[in-house]
C-alpha cells in the first residue's frame, strides 16, 4: 500500500471569510488502511454566502463519505464512484438558482504512487511542473453535460521530483506563471507556499487564494523514509503537546513586527474646518434671503438675457462650423492666407534684419529656458530647506518620546506620537533618497509606537488544536474550560474538547441542543450551556443534565451569562435588567432584579464579574456596576480605539480586565482603574470569536474560526 510518505504537500489558503468576494475550501486526506490513494479536494464558488458555505461544507462530506467507505482498491474507479455519487446529489444540496457553469470550479482527484487521477470543473488550474519547464495538465476542457457535471476524467504519472500545482484563477492574475514555476520547482511545498503569501500580502483583502502544490518523492526517497523511521523505533520522546513543548514554543513567540498604523487625524482637522464653517455658511444664506430691490432686479434680468443670447450665438456658430463644409473652408482659408502673408514679409526683410528676428526668438528661447531651470532649481532647494526643517522636529520629537518613556510620562509620548504624524505628511518625497529617507523614519516611528501603546505582535501564535482535524465540518462559536479540558461548542449535537497539558481529544455525542452561551461555574466545577429557547443544562461528567432555573414570566431571551460565587447573572437587554439568582443544588432560584437604575444596558454585549459588574457597551467603553449602580469607570484610552468589542472577563483572582476586539485582530488587557496593560496582536487573528484566560498559568486561549490558538502573556 502507497502511503502519503511518498509525496510532499502543501496548500496555499488566503481567505478572509467576512470581506472575501468568493469563498472555497481545500480537503486533503492521506490514504487510510481501507484506501490506497491520498484524496485530494479544492473547490471554490464566485460568491460569498451562508447558502455557499452550506453548500461546499455538505460538497465536501459527500465527497470524502464515498472515499472513505469505499470497498474498491483501485483509485480510478474511486474517483468514478466519487462523480457518480456527487452527479446525483449535488441539485439537491446546491443553493436555489445556482448557476453551475458560471459559479462552481473544483478539482477532485487521486494520487496512488506515482499515479495521478482526476477531474477539473471550472476555472481550476492544473500544472506539472519540471525544472526544465510547466505543463497544463488539462487544456481545454470540454462543456460539462448539463445533466452530468462530472463527466470528464484525466490520468497520468508523476516521476520522482516532478511538481503538481492545483490553484485557483487568482494565483496566475496576480503573479507571472513563469515566477510561480521557478518559485514551485526550486523550492519544498512548505517553503513555495511561504514565498508565495509574502508576495500576496499587499492583495486586497476581497481577493482569496486557493492552492495545492505535490511533489512526488519517488519510491527510494519512500523507501528511505520508511528506513528512517524503522530506525527512530523505541526512542522515547516528548510529546509534542505537552506542557513542556507548549511552553518552549511560547518562548520563542517573537515581538517587533510593523503591525498597528496610528490612526489618521485628517478625520478630526476635517470636522473642524466643517464646524468653522457652518456659522458663515448661515449667514450667507441669510443674506440670499433679503429681498432684492425693483432696479437691481430688472439689472440682474438683463444680465441674464444677455447671457443667454451670447451662449446661444456661440452654440449656433459651432454647430454651423460642424455642420456646414463651407464655413469650415472659410476658417481655414483665413488661417493659410495669415501664414502666406507672414512668411512673404519675412522673405522681403533684409538679410540683417532675418538675422535679428532669429536672434531674438533665439535668446527669448534661452532666456525662458533659463527662467525655467533657474525656477526648478530655487524649488528644489526650497523643498530641500524644507526636508531638511522638518527632519530635525522629527527627530528632536523622536528624542522627546524616548525621554518621556524612561520617566512613565505616556501622556506627552502620546501626544508627540501625534505630531510626528503630521511632520510625516508634510515630509517632501521628490527623490528616491528622500523616499527611503520616509520609509526609515515611518520604521522608528512604528517601533515607538508599540512602545508607547504597548502592543506585543504575535508573529506566529502558537496552535493547541484545530478542531477541524476531529470534524472537517466543525464550526466552533464558544469555548469553555473546565478540568483542564478546552470544549468547543457549536449547533450540532457533537461537542469537542482537547486536554491542555498533552492535547488528548474528547468527542462528546449526543448533545443535542443549539447552543447560545456557555460558562465555568467555579462553585459546582460545572459548564452551564443556554440555549437558543431559554433552556439551562450543566456539562458534568461530560454528561448533559438540564438545569432549572427560575427565570421572571415574560423572559424570552438571555442575552449573557456570568457566575460569581454561588451566584448567576443573567443580562436581558430587552428590559435593561440584570437577573441575579442563588445556586441551590443543582437549580438556580431566589430571582433578584439586580440593576436600580436606568443604564444603557440594551447596548450591553458582555458581562463580567468580581464581586462588581464589568458591563462591556457595543462602542467599546464599559460601565461597572456594584450594588446595582453604576459607579462610574474611566474611558479607556488605546490606539487604534476599540472597534466593536466581542467580549469582557475578569473575576476575584484577576488584576485585569481582558478584552477581544476581533476587528482589530488583537486581545487587549487594562487595568481595573482603565490604564492599558498589554495589547496582543497577529496578523494570523482573522477570525477571532472566544477567548479563554489562564492568569496562574500566564496564557490567553483565542478561537479564531476553528482553531484554538495559545499565546504567553508574561
Amino acid at each position: 500500500m502507497t502511503s502519503s510518505m511518498s509525496l510532499k504537500i502543501s496548500k496555499l489558503h488566503i481567505h478572509d471569510p467576512q470581506r472575501a468576494a468568493r469563498t472555497g475550501e481545500i480537503l486533503i486526506q492521506p490514504a487510510s488502511e481501507n484506501s490506497e490513494a491520498d484524496l485530494f479536494v479544492l473547490i471554490e464558488i464566485d460568491s460569498n454566502s451562508p447558502d455557499d458555505l452550506n453548500f461546499i461544507r455538505q460538497f465536501l462530506e459527500i465527497t470524502f463519505g464515498v472515499y472513505e467507505n469505499s470497498q474498491l482498491h483501485q483509485a480510478e474507479k474511486i474517483l468514478e464512484n466519487i462523480l457518480q455519487t456527487l452527479n446525483e446529489n449535488l441539485r439537491e444540496i446546491a443553493p436555489k438558482s445556482f448557476d453551475w457553469f458560471k459559479k462552481l470550479h473544483c478539482f477532485i482527484g487521486l494520487v496512488e504512487g506515482s499515479n495521478l487521477h482526476f477531474t477539473v470543473l471550472g476555472k481550476i488550474k492544473a500544472y506539472l511542473i519540471k525544472p526544465a519547464g510547466l505543463k497544463d495538465a488539462v487544456g481545454q476542457t470540454p462543456e460539462p453535460d448539463k445533466n452530468n457535471l462530472f463527466d470528464c476524467t484525466f490520468s497520468g504519472q508523476l516521476l520522482p521530483g516532478d511538481h503538481f500545482l492545483i490553484s485557483t484563477e487568482s494565483l496566475t492574475n496576480y503573479i507571472a506563471l513563469e515566477k510561480i514555476r521557478k518559485v514551485v520547482s526550486t523550492l519544498p511545498p512548505a517553503s513555495a507556499i511561504a514565498h508565495l503569501t509574502n508576495i500576496l500580502e499587499s492583495v486586497p483583502p476581497t481577493v482569496s487564494f486557493f492552492s495545492i502544490i505535490i511533489k512526488y518523492l519517488g519510491s527510494e526517497t519512500f523507501e528511505a523514509t520508511l528506513d528512517s523511521t524503522r530506525a527512530q523505533k523505541g526512542r522515547l520522546k516528548i510529546p509534542t503537546g505537552s506542557e513542556n513543548s507548549m511552553a518552549q514554543l511560547l518562548a520563542t513567540q517573537a515581538e517587533t513586527e510593523k503591525i498597528l498604523t496610528p490612526p489618521s487625524i485628517f478625520e478630526s482637522l476635517k470636522e473642524g474646518l466643517k464646524k468653522k464653517a457652518k456659522p458663515a455658511y448661515g449667514r450667507q444664506a441669510k443674506q440670499k434671503v433679503k429681498k432684492p430691490s425693483a432696479g437691481k432686479l430688472s439689472l440682474a434680468v438683463k444680465r441674464l438675457i444677455s447671457f443667454f443670447v451670447k451662449t446661444g450665438l456661440v452654440i449656433k456658430n459651432l454647430w454651423l462650423f460642424v455642420t456646414q463644409r463651407q464655413i469650415r473652408g472659410r476658417f481655414f482659408e483665413k488661417i493659410t492666407d495669415r501664414l502666406t502673408k507672414g512668411v512673404k514679409k519675412f522673405n522681403r526683410l533684409s538679410k540683417r534684419n532675418k538675422l535679428a528676428i532669429i536672434g531674438t526668438l533665439v535668446l527669448i528661447l534661452v532666456f525662458s529656458q533659463s527662467l525655467i531651470w533657474q525656477d526648478r532649481r530655487l524649488s528644489k532647494l526650497r523643498l530641500e530647506e524644507t526636508y531638511d526643517k522638518l527632519a530635525v522636529q522629527i527627530n528632536e520629537k523622536q528624542q522627546a518620546i524616548e525621554a518621556s518613556l524612561i520617566y512613565n510620562d505616556t501622556i506627552r509620548a502620546k501626544q508627540l506620537l501625534k505630531e510626528i504624524d503630521i511632520l510625516l505628511k508634510q515630509l517632501p518625497q521628490e527623490s528616491k533618497n528622500q523616499q527611503q529617507s520616509r520609509q526609515e523614519y515611518e520604521n522608528k516611528i512604528q517601533v515607538l509606537f508599540e512602545k508607547v501603546w504597548r502592543v506585543t505582535n504575535v508573529l506566529e501564535p502558537v496552535s493547541l488544536i484545530n478542531f477541524r482535524e476531529i470534524n472537517l465540518t466543525a464550526e466552533i462559536s464558544h469555548l469553555g474550560i473546565k478540568d483542564k479540558y478546552i470544549y468547543g461548542f457549536n449547533n450540532t449535537n457533537q461537542v469537542f474538547a482537547v486536554n491542555v497539558d498533552d492535547n488528548t481529544t474528547l468527542v462528546l455525542e449526543n448533545f443535542n441542543l443549539k447552543m447560545a452561551l456557555a460558562s465555568y461555574f467555579p462553585k459546582n466545577n460545572s459548564l452551564i450551556i443556554v440555549t437558543d429557547n431559554n433552556e439551562f443544562y450543566a456539562v458534568d461528567q461530560n454528561e448533559l443534565r438540564k438545569a432549572v432555573v427560575g427565570l421572571p414570566t415574560g423572559v424570552s431571551r438571555v442575552d449573557y451569562l456570568a457566575f460569581y460565587l454561588d451566584k448567576m447573572y443573567l443580562l436581558n437587554k430587552q428590559d435593561k435588567q440584570i437577573y441575579r439568582l442563588t445556586s441551590s443544588d443543582r437549580d438556580f432560584v431566589s430571582l433578584t432584579n439586580w440593576v436600580r437604575e436606568d443604564l444603557p444596558l440594551d447596548k450591553t454585549i458582555s458581562l463580567a464579574v468580581d464581586g462588581s459588574i464589568y458591563a462591556l457597551q457595543e462602542s467599546g467603553e464599559v460601565i461597572k456596576l456594584s450594588g446595582g449602580r453604576n459607579q462610574g469607570f474611566p474611558s479607556l484610552v488605546i490606539e487604534p480605539e476599540l472597534n466593536s468589542p466581542t467580549k469582557i472577563f475578569t473575576d476575584e483572582n484577576s488584576q485585569n480586565l481582558y478584552i477581544l476586539d476581533p476587528t482589530n485582530k488583537r486581545l487587549t488587557i487594562f487595568s481595573k482603574n482603565g490604564e492599558l496593560v498589554n495589547q496582543y496582536y497577529s496578523d494570523k487573528f482573522n477570525n477571532l470569536k472566544d477567548f479563554l484566560i489562564d492568569e496562574a498559568g500566564q496564557k490567553a486561549y483565542l478561537l479564531n474560526g476553528a482553531q484554538v490558538f495559545v499565546i504567553s502573556l508574561k
